[in-house]
């Protein structure tokens, strides 16, 4: 009823439909969510959904405007600070921000901190953050071609990785992920090394992950053509 919008079901709704790929419907309820809602924590879970759909689909620039909405705000759950962390990360990434990386890698940190605090954290939930704050600080480290903060980023992106993939499967995309991110630093190691004999084994897992992403997630999501572009540069390298 779009006179009586009720704001968390109207939220869920959004989650909904861009789980199955109804994106520009989840925009609208999302919004539709935001303007109805007035308290402050599902507000902040509003504003990180909207962060994650609009980055989802390409648009960077809607992205980052509901992101910094939220971004000066505590009032949200870990969960929604850990979303907008996230997708500031993804953004930085992408624009190459050293500045932004750090500044939303510092972000995870601290909604980490809050995780550890809440009686009722789940160990899911925290393996899932250790995982995103590992792949913001190799991303990091990668930019400034800091082997050493490559190694510590791929120790901890190991083993979430491994607890993921058990605790959720092997083809589920936060397990995906943490492995992805995982093959790439170590291209990333060998590259900044300049050792032909660990780039070569390096490009090796890195083909064999992406494989396996493009068959779990389709060769045309986001996380395969990055991988995908990935080892293309890791191959003529």
């Amino acid at each position: 009823d779009p006179v009586d919008v009720k704001p968390v079901l109207r939220n869920v709704e959004g989650m909904l439909a861009a789980v199955h790929g109804k994106y520009g419907r989840a925009k609208h309820l999302l919004a539709e969510a935001l303007a109805a809602a007035d308290i402050p924590s599902l507000r902040a879970a509003i504003l990180a959904n909207l962060a994650a759909v609009n980055f989802q689909t390409g648009d960077v620039d809607d992205a980052k405007a509901w992101a910094d909405r939220d971004s000066s705000s505590d009032d949200g759950s870990s969960a929604a600070a850990t979303l907008i962390a996230s997708v500031q990360a993804a953004i930085a990434s992408s624009e190459n921000d050293r500045l932004g990386l750090d500044a939303a890698a510092t972000r995870l940190e601290s909604a980490s901190r809050r995780w550890d605090a809440a009686p009722g954290s789940q160990d899911i939930a925290g393996l899932a953050l250790a995982a995103e704050m590992a792949i913001a600080r190799s991303q990091l480290a990668s930019s400034e071609r800091s082997v050493s903060g490559l190694e510590r980023a791929t120790a901890v992106l190991e083993v979430a990785a491994l607890r993921l993939a058990a605790e959720l499967g092997a083809g589920h995309p936060q397990a995906l992920a943490a492995v992805a991110r995982l093959a790439q630093a170590e291209v990333d190691i060998a590259l900044i090394r300049t050792s032909p004999v660990e780039l070569e084994q390096a490009v090796a897992r890195l083909a064999a992950v992406c494989e396996r992403l493009t068959s779990a997630l389709g060769a045309t999501s986001s996380l395969a053509i990055q991988l995908a572009e990935s080892l293309n540069s890791a191959k003529v390298a």
